[in-house]
């Protein structure tokens, strides 16, 4: 078993000449061969070993014994040793945390504290291939294997330092033939053969039928985390590439993107991209986006449906307007709408802010194409300034030119694909009668179009801010 791990050890390059590693040591017989291993390659690996071992206050006459028989094996092969008792059942009520979740919380917290304390850059921890075999069943039951890691890795990377885990190709049955073979002592956890945990469910039943069915099953397992990660990394990384240049439009409440850029993405992009798109806009605020939300908006950007609005709930919400596709953060249900502004007086020359557009009017001079859709020319002689510049109004129609009849305000911006939210604070400009002149970037009307002529031609210019 000692070759086995060694030989793990140098294929993932877990460790280096000159590491300190600890290893986390709580009495059983996984953790226990990974110190008594550790200790035999040292001189070898040309590395420092020392052990930690963490009392979690939950069964204080079992721990007692653990604790001396972790400390005098520790003494016997001249290892230092670390030990603390942890609060996990007064931190339990305070931090509504079950009792495993918040026992690990805390171990880990230690661990990290005893790495500082002895200069240490590197934590070992026993996980054994059964340990990735019931990981990796654990989390496909429970569905988290589609954003979570598949299983355990070998090696990550943490804030004091690197956690590996050299016995993945191990069995735990070879663990308990090499310490009854070296004489390493252990003792074991009594909850280890409690059903009321979903882990040991699957070591009791699960495990024993995967194993009858091919005693190779580790090392297979062991390959498939290793490869789907690496997969898995590569789509990241393309994802990341592909989601900023899909963004429209982003602020501190919402984040546009284009539906058609999206779908231009192979399917495997296109569900990584969505809560990489949320995450931009939530930065560290937590969702309860799930994989059920990322197949609902999938399967409705499908949809011919030019629009809808759902609730994802926590905060989210999703709309689609045409092309685009918009996630809000509120509490509300309804998409924040920008708000409209009182009319506006247009003087010429002059310039006027509306909600998001800014508008300005002066004399023509010949070096603007009159054809523009930012731009409408008018002659002085027809008008009676000033002009105002304003929201639009309820059922009003205009003539457009180029269209025999007239069409109605609110056709037009249909039509033109101009979304729901915006179109109350889509500027106007009209005449001082309230006639409609100019719909900025749609549509000019029939009467006033004429050749401008140059000092005698007033020319409207928009631009969005």
């Amino acid at each position: 078993m000692k070759q086995k791990i060694e030989a793990f050890i140098k294929k993932h390059s877990l460790l280096q000449k000159g590491d300190h590693v600890v290893a986390a040591v709580s009495g059983g017989a996984d953790s226990m061969a990974l110190l008594y291993v550790l200790s035999e390659l040292a001189d070898s690996l040309q590395i420092s070993v020392s052990a930690a071992h963490a009392d979690h206050g939950l069964r204080p006459d079992e721990a007692a014994a653990e604790k001396e028989m972790v400390e005098a094996f520790c003494a016997s092969r001249s290892l230092s040793f670390y030990t603390e008792t942890l609060p996990v059942k007064e931190y339990l009520s305070a931090q509504g945390k079950g009792v495993q979740e918040q026992a690990r919380l805390l171990r880990y917290q230690f661990l990290e504290k005893v790495m500082k304390q002895c200069g240490a850059n590197v934590l070992a921890t026993g996980h054994h291939g059964d340990d990735q075999i019931e990981t990796m069943l654990l989390r496909l039951t429970s569905g988290r294997a589609l954003w979570e890691e598949v299983g355990v890795s070998a090696s990550r990377n943490q804030e004091a330092g690197r956690i590996i885990r050299p016995m993945l190709e191990v069995s735990k049955e070879s663990i308990y033939a090499y310490c009854e073979q070296h004489s390493i002592p252990f003792k074991e956890d009594k909850s280890n053969n409690s059903n009321a945990y979903a882990r040991n469910r699957i070591r009791h039943h699960a495990l024993p039928a995967v194993l009858h069915e091919n005693k190779e099953a580790r090392e297979h397992f062991q390959t498939l985390n290793e490869w789907v990660s690496t997969e898995r990394l590569f789509i990241k990384e393309a994802a990341e590439k592909e989601a900023r240049g899909l963004i429209l439009h982003q602020n501190e409440h919402s984040l546009t993107f284009s539906i058609s850029g999206w779908k231009a993405l192979h399917l495997a992009l296109q569900r990584r991209v969505i809560p990489l798109l949320l995450t931009y806009l939530c930065k560290n605020q937590h969702t309860a986006v799930s994989t059920i939300h990322i197949e609902q908006l999938l399967s409705l950007l499908y949809k011919p449906a030019s629009s809808f609005v759902v609730n994802w709930g926590g905060g989210v919400l999703v709309k689609r307007t045409y092309d685009t596709c918009t996630f809000y953060l509120q509490d509300s249900t309804e998409a924040p709408l920008v708000q409209t502004e009182a009319p506006k007086l247009l003087e010429v020359p002059g310039s006027v802010s509306f909600n998001e557009w800014t508008i300005t009017a002066g004399r023509y001079d010949g070096t603007v194409d009159p054809e523009r859709s930012d731009v409408f020319c008018v002659a002085e002689s027809e008008l009676r300034l000033p002009v105002l510049v304003r929201s639009r109004k309820q059922g009003e129609k205009l003539h457009i030119a180029g269209m025999t009849g007239r069409k109605k305000l609110n056709r037009l911006f249909i039509d033109e694909k101009v979304p729901k939210e915006q179109r109350d604070s889509w500027p106007v400009v009209a005449a001082f009668d309230e006639t409609i002149l100019w719909v900025p970037m749609l549509a000019k009307t029939k009467r006033f179009q004429r050749t401008p002529v140059e000092h005698s031609t007033i020319l409207f210019k928009c631009q969005k801010n």
